[in-house]
């Protein structure tokens, strides 16, 4: 899944009522698992069923674990390339 649409994905089921959020959470599920994404199933049922009182801070756990994945895979995009160049190499020599 590209990281635009992911981001897109999930900033609109962040906007969403509970109602909302049953309409659009079948398509994003649906995009996360042709990208090869794990579902974590029992979260996603604990999430839904304290989303209209809790919401707010599931939002923010979403979108905080979003990020910090595309972070991580950032980096190790950046490793991979580093280490495919050589780079480092010589540290400490």
């Amino acid at each position: 899944m590209r990281e635009s649409s992911a981001e897109t994905r999930l900033n609109l089921l962040s906007r969403q009522s509970v109602d909302g959020l049953h309409r659009h959470l079948p398509g994003a599920v649906r995009q996360l698992r042709e990208a090869g994404a794990p579902v974590d199933w029992a979260q996603l049922l604990v999430d839904l069923a304290r989303w209209r009182r809790y919401g707010g801070e599931i939002k923010r756990r979403w979108l905080q674990d979003f990020y910090r994945e595309r972070y991580r895979s950032g980096v190790r995009a950046a490793l991979e390339v580093d280490d495919a160049e050589g780079v480092g190499a010589d540290v400490g020599k």
